[in-house]
């Protein structure tokens, strides 16, 4: 009922459209019916009241009023059967007369009102003679009459003035409603081009009523599958990249390995070779064992996607664990790790703990892999009050993710920097930052964004994370 309640007091744009086109439609309608409703009356009057046309169709009256006399034994008392004949001729007005008494009369009694009043003289105007003289069962006698034939044709009259403003209508209605037909029409041809597959097209945008919003749903649905298939497109592109480098630098280290085997298999070495030999070949091969785990690790977040389980969360809490655990798994394995924490005030994160433990996992796993152990890591947490980018390192500064705003935006972020100097011994080792793409997947779902840099030896990542 409210719902029912709420349309009617707040009925739609289109509909309140055809409410318009109908009462329009009905108004010229009407008015058409009614003028051709005076129109043909006026034709058939002028017609059927011709002296000539009236004075024929009078004498077959006439006629036919004595042979219902004389077929029926008619006498000019039984006005009962007279009335039933009148009744049969309802357009007809009849006086009858039997020695200049009225016997019958349905309209006009006064003879001399007839002759002396112009109104009702009107009536008998086409009449030089009143009388017509009829004979009855009883003896002869006389009638006046006077007939409307034009009454005769007022049901058809009425029936083709329907019609003229049935007909007003429908054509009213269309031309008013043409355009709107159109535009369904456009619509429509929209939806076929698009399920044939034109990605491009755009349904154009008219009006606004809630055509105009079924159009723009449309458009916005079409956007939004375009930038679906776009980047499950360049997601795809990005593995086959990813797999076609990783396959392709597998290679080099295997072919070292084969090499230093074939080696050591043919003893061709001296004694003391044999050992570095089966050094380097265990190097390469743990080479192609990080390799195998960063094309497993790629392959494992494109395909297998979790769902976020998101909960609000004490900000110092949360952070305050992720960031000592952090700093602890470094030390104990031999890294100078740094910690700053400048944040007084309470904050909270809607965050996803196991995913974000993730985040700081592969931080981690980047450390051990690239960073000096004779060099400090340092670590910091912060309100994001300035960019993270080349202001550290010296070197080329990327953009890792862009979800959240920016640090001029309205959203309130904290920052997390983490910043380390490389080992000279891995700058040829190309690291294909698989783990960097999974965490900037994970903080993009987080609703912030990472940014990277490298250069002259050193290593930079901030993280920025919206906070409530």
């Amino acid at each position: 009922m409210n719902r029912k309640l709420r349309e009617l007091v707040s009925p739609s744009r289109l509909y309140l459209v055809l409410v318009q086109y109908i009462l329009i439609s009905t108004a010229i309608a009407v008015i058409g019916g009614l003028v051709a409703v005076t129109g043909l009356s006026a034709l058939t009057g002028v017609i059927t009241d011709r002296k000539a046309y009236y004075q024929k169709h009078i004498g077959v009256l006439v006629e036919d009023f004595q042979n219902f006399v004389t077929e029926n034994d008619i006498s000019a008392a039984d006005s009962e059967e007279i009335g039933d004949w009148n009744l049969g001729n309802w357009y007809v007005f009849l006086v009858v007369y039997k020695d200049n008494v009225v016997s019958y009369n349905s309209g006009v009694t006064d003879m001399q009102a007839l002759q002396t009043e112009p109104r009702l003289a009107l009536l008998f105007r086409h009449d030089n003679s009143l009388a017509y003289p009829v004979t009855f069962a009883d003896g002869e006698g006389s009638i006046l009459i006077r007939a409307y034939f034009e009454a005769k044709f007022q049901s058809l009259i009425q029936v083709a003035s329907i019609a003229v403003g049935a007909v007003l209508f429908i054509i009213t209605f269309l031309l008013l409603f043409r355009k709107k037909l159109g535009y369904i029409r456009q619509i429509e041809n929209g939806i076929q081009i698009l399920e044939n597959g034109s990605r491009e097209y755009q349904i154009p945008e008219k009006g606004r009523d809630e055509l105009y919003i079924l159009a723009r749903s449309i458009n916005q649905m079409s956007e939004s599958l375009q930038e679906e298939v776009r980047q499950k497109d360049m997601i795809q592109q990005e593995k086959q990249d990813m797999v076609t480098a990783l396959s392709h630098d597998m290679r080099t280290p295997l072919t070292s390995v084969l090499f230093y085997l074939d080696l050591i298999a043919d003893k061709r070495y001296q004694a003391e070779q044999l050992e570095e030999y089966v050094g380097k070949a265990r190097k390469q091969a743990y080479h192609m064992k990080q390799l195998m785990e960063d094309l497993l690790a790629f392959s494992y977040s494109e395909s297998i996607e979790k769902p976020m389980m998101m909960e609000e969360y004490d900000g110092h809490e949360l952070m305050g664990q992720l960031l000592a655990e952090l700093n602890g798994r470094l030390e104990e394995k031999g890294y100078q790790a740094e910690l700053k924490y400048d944040i007084q005030q309470p904050f909270l994160l809607r965050a996803d703990v196991f995913q974000l433990k993730r985040v700081f996992d592969n931080l981690e796993s980047n450390v051990v892999k690239y960073a000096r152990k004779d060099a400090p890591v340092y670590m910091a947490l912060t309100l994001a009050d300035c960019a993270c980018g080349n202001d550290g390192a010296g070197g080329n500064g990327s953009v890792v993710g862009n979800s959240g705003e920016d640090n001029n935006g309205s959203e309130q972020m904290i920052k997390f920097t983490q910043e380390n100097s490389t080992r000279e011994s891995d700058v040829g080792v190309e690291s294909y930052g698989v783990g960097i793409k999974t965490a900037e997947r994970i903080i993009s779902k987080h609703g912030g964004r990472m940014e990277v840099s490298s250069g002259n030896y050193q290593f930079k990542i901030c993280i920025y994370m919206p906070y409530l």
